[in-house]
């Protein structure tokens, strides 16, 4: 009878052990599956976030006169106090015949290949093209490749003598490629400008705060916060700066080579397939880098809305786990 009772409680005890065993390995699979979860609902969160404010800028700016309102801030905008006000519906704005492009903010970067019989002769026309339009050449080289020369150069332009500038080099010598890119900023532009004029306000209301001061620990906080502040705006004129330099100066690459006979320029169905490959990996980097900065920008909202869904998550979980206790 002892023996029996002994054998069914080692019975018992392995029992035990197995099914700790399964709800260990169980747990490890769930741990992971919620991890994965989690992992993706993060991603798609950290989209949601970047895309949205877009929208909803988009939207606000769609109401007229309402302006964009910064709720978080308590500051209001008004489009037509903005320096740079966006036409609301381009539709109506063409039929009236207003200029969209007037108040966007358009950063042009082109990308040319030249092929000249006499590189020194084009050379003068470039520095002559410089003189004229107010343009300066940001970086140049001349490398030497058998018995080809070839130049190239990073040339900054005055955004209203483009077009004029890159025509005149177009007729210098044999285009063999051009390619521009014209990126609209407008969104983020109105966004930085407003953000400034926030935290400006808000600098001004700090100082009349650290005059009412009373103790030591009030002027620490109050000054932190000031530092902070400021720290911002430097950094948002400096981006804005940044902005104003590029919208201002349009940016052409040029690449000169020197050879004793043009290229066929007509392009085959081959040439014109690797162009959009080369264009469609230049959009596709423009984006990522777009996205990225947009991540940056909102990285402390994504930071506490996955730490506030993460605490949520745990919370569940704990209370769920009490109740099957129960």
């Amino acid at each position: 009878m002892k023996a029996e009772k002994i054998i069914n409680a080692i019975g018992e005890i392995e029992d035990e052990y197995v099914e700790e065993a399964h709800k260990a390995n169980k747990k490890k699979i769930i741990t992971w599956a919620n991890f994965g979860k989690f992992s993706l609902a993060a991603m798609c969160l950290i989209l949601v976030i970047t895309i949205i404010p877009n929208i909803f800028h988009s939207y606000n700016a769609s109401g007229g006169d309402k302006g964009i309102v910064y709720e978080s801030e308590g500051y209001y905008v008004n489009d037509k106090a903005m320096s740079n006000g966006i036409v609301a519906d381009e539709s109506k704005a063409e039929s009236a015949g207003l200029d969209l492009t007037v108040n966007k903010k358009l950063i042009v970067t082109g990308n040319i290949n030249l092929e000249t019989l006499e590189l020194d002769k084009i050379l003068g026309q470039i520095g002559d093209n410089i003189s004229q339009y107010g343009a300066y050449i940001q970086d140049s080289s001349i490398n030497t490749s058998g018995y080809r020369r070839i130049y190239e150069a990073i040339i900054r332009i005055p955004a209203d003598n483009y077009q004029d500038f890159l025509n005149n080099i177009k007729g210098s010598g044999n285009v063999t490629y051009y390619h521009e890119n014209t990126k609209d900023i407008t969104d983020t532009y109105t966004n930085l400008d407003a953000k400034l004029t926030s935290l400006k306000a808000q600098e001004t209301k700090v100082l009349e705060f650290y005059k009412e001061a009373e103790n030591i620990s009030d002027l620490m906080a109050i000054e932190e916060r000031l530092s902070n502040i400021r720290y911002e705006i430097d950094y948002i004129e400096t981006q804005l700066k940044n902005y104003d330099l590029q919208i201002s100066y349009s940016t052409l690459y040029i690449t000169v080579t020197e050879t004793k006979e043009y290229t066929e320029t007509s392009e085959s169905f081959f040439t014109r397939l690797g162009n959009s490959f080369v264009n469609g990996w230049h959009n596709f980097i423009d984006g990522i880098g777009d996205f990225v900065v947009d991540v940056v920008y909102n990285i402390w909202t994504i930071i506490i809305i996955v730490l506030l869904g993460f605490g949520a998550y745990k919370l569940y979980k704990h209370i769920k786990n009490k109740r099957n206790k129960k």
